[in-house]
């Protein structure tokens, strides 16, 4: 019985360790979204050639960042109203 215990705890074991990956994985990818959003910011010529306005590029950024629609349309109202 206690071989049976031992290969329910490795299978749990492994379970783990793949959801530990995948959740790192996610982190990974997010933290690098954050860098490229955050280095385009940086970049005063390729914004200026593009025309891009800085401040709603940030409030486009910060939409994908958080996905809430409702706070995005808030701060674009209040951006228009400037």
């Amino acid at each position: 019985m206690s071989e049976l215990n031992n290969l329910f705890y490795s299978k749990l074991e492994v379970e783990r360790w793949n959801a530990e990956r995948e959740n790192a994985s996610a982190r990974l990818e997010i933290a690098r979204i954050d860098r490229n959003m955050w280095f385009l910011l940086s970049q005063h010529e390729p914004v200026a050639s593009l025309e891009i306005d800085r401040d709603l590029l940030k409030l486009i950024f910060a939409f994908i960042k958080n996905g809430q629609i409702s706070i995005f349309d808030q701060a674009l109202r209040h951006k228009e109203g400037e």
